[in-house]
């Protein structure tokens, strides 16, 4: 009878302490999803302020181009020329470093989610785990009754 009892306090314990595992995975998954949806956020901020800076540089180009334009000596086509090449260099330069930034925040985002995905695979196998447990100590309840049903008999 006290072999049972140590039994079922083990169970028990084990049970408590799984379930306080998957409290604190579930925590921890929260967490995760939080700090993931902070980056998305922050991304989503960064790529907005992107656009808005890239319409004003737009906006700012395009006044540039009309009032270098107005002036209609050979002299100033070829500056405008010039400038035009040097603006268009320095938006390939812009956009390929926005373009590297973007690429390395969606690796870092995928990895987060790999991360995030791993962690839910382990509570998914604790909660197998748990399912497990609570099946072996049911069969485990299940033999003494058995037993104590056939002794009657």
């Amino acid at each position: 009878m006290n072999y049972n009892k140590n039994a079922e306090d083990i169970v028990e314990k084990t049970l408590d302490d799984i379930c306080r595992n998957q409290q604190r995975q579930s925590e921890i998954r929260q967490e995760n999803n939080e700090f993931l949806n902070r980056q998305l956020e922050k991304q989503k901020q960064f790529s907005e302020e992107r656009r808005r800076n890239e319409q004003e540089n737009r906006r700012k180009d395009e006044s540039l181009l009309i009032d270098v334009t107005r002036q209609n000596t050979m002299v100033q086509q070829h500056q405008f020329a010039q400038f035009q090449a040097q603006t268009n260099a320095l938006h390939n330069s812009y956009n390929a470093q926005l373009s590297d930034m973007k690429n390395r925040w969606d690796r870092d985002v995928a990895a987060l989610k790999s991360q995030l995905r791993e962690k839910d695979h382990k509570i998914e196998d604790l909660e197998h785990v748990v399912r497990r447990l609570r099946h072996e100590r049911d069969e485990a309840y299940q033999l003494p009754r058995r037993r104590s049903s056939c002794s009657i008999l």
